[in-house]
């Protein structure tokens, strides 16, 4: 008989998985420099991809491209921008906003 496991459960075997993928040893280099972990039971993928495939921005639209829905695949996820502070007038606050241009 086997028990159906709830959300707090299936979230902590996660968790215990990712600390244990986190600090085990890298990629092996004689082989891809990614890998894909399914963890089926508890309805989760992990994708780990070597920083030299890419830069931040580019692998992001990669998983981005990846999360598409099936009855929508033309339409890609989107992550909000973030939204400026308000600089207060300040000093510091001024020349790190012309330190952004």
């Amino acid at each position: 008989n086997e028990r159906v496991a709830g959300s707090e459960d299936d979230e902590a075997a996660v968790n215990e998985y990712l600390a244990d993928f986190a600090t085990s040893s890298g990629l092996i280099l004689d082989k891809p420099l990614w890998e894909i972990h399914v963890l089926r039971a508890h309805n989760s993928m992990i994708l780990r991809i070597h920083h030299s495939l890419g830069d931040g921005t580019s692998l992001l639209s990669m998983l981005l491209a990846l999360c598409r829905k099936a009855d929508n695949p033309g339409h890609l996820p989107t992550i909000p921008s973030a939204k400026r502070r308000r600089c207060d007038g300040s000093f510091w606050c001024r020349a790190l906003r012309f330190l952004q241009m």
